[in-house]
This record gives structure tokens, sequence and C-alpha cells, in this order.
């Protein structure tokens, strides 16, 4: 999330939707993954591979080129921008961002199958208070002519820090959440 250009090669969490930026668990204020990681997703997706990521604070991409599920190999990236922070800033410490929403797809493909996936997530923060929503679609077709499987999701999030109200870390959270398989 930080500011640069980076290429990166070898092993790493697929960048798709938002719950890749809080897939380690220490980055997580839930136990569990929301039902877009773990159902959508099967879990999350962490293979090797090669991917390119820029940001310059106020627009942020990644691409990526993955081993692929099964054989194949998968082709992807997420844009996302932040409209209200402030790229232009002298301040050696990066601000937090207010707002971000992003868009993400993959395509992964064999000669006797194909998969593809599309996601949309935004993020707020103020002040204690943050909020993400995230919406997951995933198309296998594992067959040509057989009836494409699809799986889709969305959760909304809300986080409260009370860190300075009491004497150690708390916070409140909740998520509501449905998916679908088809």
């Amino acid at each position: 999330v930080g500011k640069g250009f980076h290429v990166r090669g070898g092993r790493f969490d697929g960048p798709f939707g938002s719950d890749w930026q809080f897939f380690a668990s220490k980055d997580s204020v839930s136990i569990s993954r929301p039902l877009t990681t773990d159902i959508v997703m099967e879990g999350g997706y962490n293979d090797k591979g090669i991917r390119v990521l820029g940001n310059n604070g106020s627009v942020n991409f990644n691409t990526y080129l993955m081993q692929g599920f099964n054989n194949g190999r998968l082709l992807g990236g997420r844009f996302g921008i932040t409209p209200f922070s402030d790229p232009f800033s002298l301040k050696s410490v990066q601000d937090a961002k207010t707002f971000e929403m992003g868009v993400s797809y993959f395509y992964d493909a064999q000669t006797s199958w194909n998969e593809a996936g599309l996601a949309l997530d935004s993020e707020v923060h103020l002040n204690h208070w943050s909020g993400k929503f995230e919406y997951l679609l995933r198309k296998k077709d594992l067959a040509f002519g057989a009836p494409v499987n699809e799986l889709r999701g969305w959760h909304v999030t809300q986080e409260y820090n009370l860190d300075e109200a009491l004497s150690w870390p708390t916070t409140l959270f909740g998520r509501y959440e449905q998916c679908a398989i088809s």
C-alpha cells in the first residue's frame, strides 16, 4: 500500500478484491475470513508468479501472471483509486487512506476449461470507524459444453476501534454477508 513501483517474483497472495490486504491473521481484526474469500475464492489464492505494483497515493494497480488453477496460467489485476488522498504531500509519513475503491479481474484458461473472476471493493476510514464492502463473481467452465459453475458473494464489514477509550487493544466488529453457488 506504500507509494512506489514494485516488481515481485515468487509466491504471494493473489491481489483479488480487498481481502488480500488483510489475508495474514496479524493484519485482520477478525478470526474468520469473509465468505467471499472462503467460498467464492475457496480460501484465497496464493501461488507462484510475478506481479507488478504501482501506487502514487491516489491511484494504485496490481497486475500479475501466476501459475494458475489446475495446469493453466492465471492473468489478472486490480485497479484502485483513493479520491480523497493528497499525492503531492511532502510528508515522510503517509496519511491513512480515507476512502478507496477498486475493481479486480482474473482469467485462467487451458484447452479444456476456463475460469474468470470479477470483484468490486471499497473501504472507508473515519477516525476510529472503518467499513469495507466487497462483491465477488467467479465463473468456472470446466468442460466446454458443460454447465458453467458460478460462485458469487458479497459482504459489508464494520469495525470500531476502542483502543483510546479502553486500556487495551479492543475493536468492535460486525459483518453481514451472503454467498450463492449455481
